[in-house]
């Protein structure tokens, strides 16, 4: 994880921005060793020499397929080998077979390779195609260095935009240029390095209609370099990027003593069940929310272990920086995933004991004295579970319609929706929100090119809302939403203003949830509360159930049993002298 406290504690902040983008910028000679996979990038190939014999169009089918396939013991198997390199630093030993990043890289472009040859095409061409990607630029005196990656083609060229899914190598220690010190960097990153490799063995069994490309860099940790040197490659060429998934520390489930703003609890706290997901700047979250409705829609149903997608309302943790943000910087379509609990804060101070940019950033320990690790500080099924939630993502942004233009217009008591949609789909969604970065409702409009949905009216209190459109495909999979419009909802009554800040929902606890969940408010006045009510209603906005909540000054809790038959997204209300105060989501599982 490229650390940025030090250099920020040196330089002020226009210092600092130049010094990155000369040393950034200062990368060239981009180079792929494969030949084959620069015309695929650039869509210069015939798609019928990559078709697969047999071609699974249904995204359920695959999307199922994903959530089987994926396997933990796997994921432990890459992470041992990867382990047994000593070190993975970009700069480490790159001619010994067996230890530093040249070992590291070789093993992993096999494994691409083998992957390929395992699903050939209908004409006996690898399907998944390996290759490194060279590029020179000066991390702790090397001044050439490799990304390993592998191209999946898509099914056609017109559209020519590729899916990145990537995640970086490298290792380190304290020292940033220590290049002999053990550093097996098994949270940072070698899980998410474990990650894309195993959804390039999955996913590349299907065919998908744009280009893949699963990307390990190599650079991450001095500041960036593979992913940089990735994106400047891209925009020489012309090479159009849909998407940009970035998986960084993804496998650890345990708080350290440290860790990096936005933060987990305190030191040994445990979370397997959930994972943040950053970005920042406009396409950019919405790319988020995109994702996360795909898992509430798609993967959720066929989980054993649901998890919660949390969206931080930043571009990275405090001081901290990710792959991501090279594409972020150009306006390219990225994020980052990371677990929701981290073991450290990368921070060089001499009592500094957690794990993250040490030696001690290791798979595990025998504390019994066996030869076995007992003691795992990389949760493989969490992991996995991480996988498949990015595999499904990557899978429908590698098949989703080009995203339409929509307009907005206020009415009086609705705001028309219009489309401009060369697809002519005439199946779209709306998403509406208010002050939560999440969506708030889901208007779905089938058969038509043009609709309404209600304004937020005098029953709420919120300021403004924003509403964003997409389309559609014959096989229910979305394209991106639109850049938000927005607009100031209806002004709050004197009456209501009296309540804004003395009642507010709490995350009902636990969720997701099956048989019960808690729902809790807290009340700090009761002035003019007559009526309080709870109103719980689907993605449509219709009413589910509606009833009546005890009036207690500070925290007023009670038990929900959802009705039987009941699963999917839900929001639930807090309705005082029946007007809406607050709304918050609720997940019932199967």
């Amino acid at each position: 994880m490229f650390h940025m406290k030090n250099v920020f504690m040196k330089f002020p902040i226009f210092t600092l921005l130049f010094f990155l983008s000369f040393s950034l910028l200062s990368q060239t000679n981009f180079r792929m060793t494969n030949p084959l996979v620069e015309d695929i990038l650039k869509g210069n190939y015939d798609p019928q020499e990559y078709e697969s014999d047999s071609v699974i169009l249904d995204p359920r089918v695959i999307f199922q397929a994903i959530q089987n396939q994926v396997e933990p013991d796997r994921l432990r198997s890459y992470l041992e080998t990867l382990s047994s390199f000593e070190t993975r630093h970009s700069s480490s030993d790159t001619l010994s077979p067996t230890t530093g990043i040249g070992a590291a890289r070789r093993w992993i472009f096999d494994q691409f390779a083998t992957y390929g040859s395992a699903t050939p095409s209908s004409e006996g061409i690898s399907r998944l195609q390996a290759t490194f990607f060279q590029f020179d630029g000066s991390i702790c005196g090397v001044e050439q260095h490799r990304n390993v990656c592998a191209v999946l083609p898509g099914s056609q060229t017109e559209d020519k935009s590729i899916v990145i899914v990537e995640a970086h190598m490298d290792s380190r220690c304290e020292d940033e240029c220590d290049i002999t010190c053990t550093a097996q960097g098994m949270e940072d990153n070698g899980s998410g390095t474990a990650m894309v490799m195993e959804l390039a063995r999955v996913l590349s069994q299907f065919q998908f209609e744009r280009t893949i490309v699963f990307m390990l860099t190599t650079g991450e940790e001095q500041g960036l370099f593979g992913a940089e040197a990735f994106v400047n490659y891209c925009m020489d060429e012309d090479i159009e990027i849909h998407a940009v998934f970035n998986n960084d520390i993804v496998g650890g489930i345990l708080c350290g003593k440290t860790s990096s703003p936005p933060s987990c609890p305190f030191e040994g706290a445990i979370d397997s069940t959930q994972v943040r997901l950053f970005s920042s700047g406009k396409i950019h979250r919405q790319f988020c929310r995109w994702i996360k409705l795909e898992y509430m829609e798609e993967t959720l149903p066929l989980v054993e272990v649901p998890m919660m997608l949390s969206m931080m309302n930043v571009a990275d943790r405090g001081g901290r920086g990710g792959d991501h943000l090279p594409f972020t910087r150009r306006d390219y379509r990225s994020m980052r995933f990371t677990s929701s609990y981290e073991n450290g804060n990368a921070s060089i101070m001499p009592s500094y004991v957690d794990h993250q940019h040490s030696s001690r950033d290791v798979l595990g320990v025998d504390t019994n004295g066996d030869g076995e690790l007992d003691s795992l500080f990389v949760d493989f099924n969490y992991l996995s579970r991480n996988t498949v939630i990015n595999g499904v993502s990557i899978s429908a942004a590698a098949i989703n319609p080009q995203q339409p233009v929509f307009s907005f217009e206020v009415e009086p008591d609705s705001i028309l929706w219009t489309v401009e949609d060369p697809l002519q789909l005439n199946h779209y969604r709306i998403s509406r929100r208010t002050k939560s970065i999440d969506y708030d409702t889901i208007f779905t409009f089938t058969g038509v090119s043009y609709g309404r949905v209600p304004r937020y009216a005098t029953t709420t209190l919120f300021d403004e809302e924003l509403l964003s459109g997409a389309s559609v495909d014959n096989d229910g999979i979305e394209s991106f939403f639109s850049e938000e419009d927005v607009f100031l909802s209806i002004s709050a009554t004197d009456e209501l203003s009296t309540y804004k800040g003395a009642a507010f929902l709490l995350q009902n606890v636990s969720n997701p949830f099956r048989s019960s969940t808690v729902i809790s408010y807290q009340l700090t006045s009761l002035n003019k509360i007559n009526r309080l009510e709870i109103e719980l209603t689907d993605m449509l906005g219709r009413q589910v159930h509606r009833f009546d909540g005890p009036k207690l000054l500070g925290i007023n809790s009670f038990s929900y049993y959802p009705s039987p038959g009941m699963q999917g997204t839900y929001n639930y209300s807090l309705l005082i002298n029946g007007k809406v105060t607050d709304t918050k989501r609720m997940v019932v599982m199967h």
